[in-house]
């Protein structure tokens, strides 16, 4: 829809369900496209990165089906290594299929990947992380080809915690011969979900959700099926609309501790907060004191992409709130809406 029409001033009350995290069903796609069989994805949320995504399966030779709420995924018969430009040029996440292709048939070519607009999201970390591992990397125009006769195991030390890299260095290391360490590692819950889900097909992780991941390559994945995460990001959002609102709120199916970071922030007298079985229960008079410097970062820091959010509950609080953003420069695009209304920046 082209825009929201909200009627405000209410408080929020009832029990919502969290949807499974896109970013954790974009990743379980792509390392799908490694696995020999049918993988079923449970309780599968459309949305159009997710469609894109399955598209890019469906065009490389996978079999993609809907049923059941879910989706099941056959890459068994994949032949090709050559992207669709039309589909992987749209979304940013397709990158990730590269390792899984790369180390399934040994050569992908693909356009360069798309995206948001949030600021630079280099894909050398990625490249260069492909290219210990034994592949040939080179950029042909607005083409990426990578080529190898079969990826090895290696030691990765990112510079970054990406989560992006993260994730295609897990797949494709999982097929790789031998081992493989990824040394800063990103942290994030979604990090933890495409390794239950990789394991699930018989690979041999460990250690993810810390600094430094081991990966034992295998000869071949399995199919398996598996329930991807919900959404902490739309949690977040739904546990942020309640405490600014006040009112009473149920959010079911996101775990406390992967949005701790807002929760340790707003929990106050005039917020109360019990959490049981991924099921957070809130009461809140609405929103009090500022929340004072909130920097975003790498998880377990505050997310990024809860800043937006954060500053709306700033923009209605008592007192001064501060936002530093050290991911993603353009996050403030926003900012002159909100200088429009009731904001002040200090710049």
């Amino acid at each position: 829809m082209d825009k929201f029409i909200i009627n405000g001033g209410n408080r929020i009350y009832g029990s919502v369900k969290i949807d499974r995290a896109k970013n954790s069903l974009l990743p379980v796609i792509c390392a799908a496209a490694a696995v020999e069989g049918d993988c079923f994805n449970e309780d599968f949320p459309t949305y159009g990165d997710t469609e894109t995504m399955l598209g890019i399966v469906s065009a490389l030779g996978g079999k993609v089906k809907k049923e059941n709420g879910g989706v099941a995924i056959d890459a068994s018969d994949i032949k090709t290594g050559i992207f669709p430009r039309e589909l992987f040029g749209k979304i940013r996440a397709s990158v990730f299929m590269l390792g899984a292709v790369l180390a399934r048939l040994g050569y992908a070519e693909t356009a360069l990947p798309g995206g948001c607009r949030i600021g630079a999201r280099p894909n050398d970390i990625h490249l260069s992380a492909l290219e210990k591992m034994g592949a040939e990397v080179r950029v042909d125009g607005d083409r990426l080809v990578c080529r190898c006769e079969r990826l090895k195991g290696a030691k990765i030390d990112f510079r970054y915690p990406s989560v992006g890299a993260t994730e295609n260095i897990m797949i494709a290391a999982s097929l790789a011969d031998g081992i493989t360490e990824i040394n800063n590692a990103a942290r994030e819950p979604e990090i933890k979900d495409l390794a239950g889900f990789l394991s699930a097909c018989g690979a041999k992780i460990y250690g993810a959700g810390k600094k430094t991941i081991g990966i034992e390559g295998v000869k071949r994945l399995k199919g398996a099926s598996y329930k991807p995460i919900a959404d902490r990001i739309e949690g977040g959002t739904f546990y942020l609309a309640t405490v600014i609102l006040g009112g009473e709120a149920e959010i079911c199916g996101v775990s406390a501790q992967n949005i701790s970071s807002i929760i340790n922030k707003t929990e106050n007298s005039a917020c109360k907060i019990y959490s049981f079985n991924d099921k957070i229960y809130l009461k809140c008079k609405g929103a009090n004191n500022n929340l004072g410097l909130i920097r975003t970062g790498p998880y377990p820091q505050f997310p990024t992409d809860l800043q937006a959010q954060t500053a709306a509950y700033m923009s209605v609080a008592e007192g001064v709130g501060y936002l530093e953003e050290t991911v993603f420069p353009s996050r403030f695009g926003y900012a002159p809406q909100f200088n429009s209304s009731t904001m002040t920046w200090l710049q």
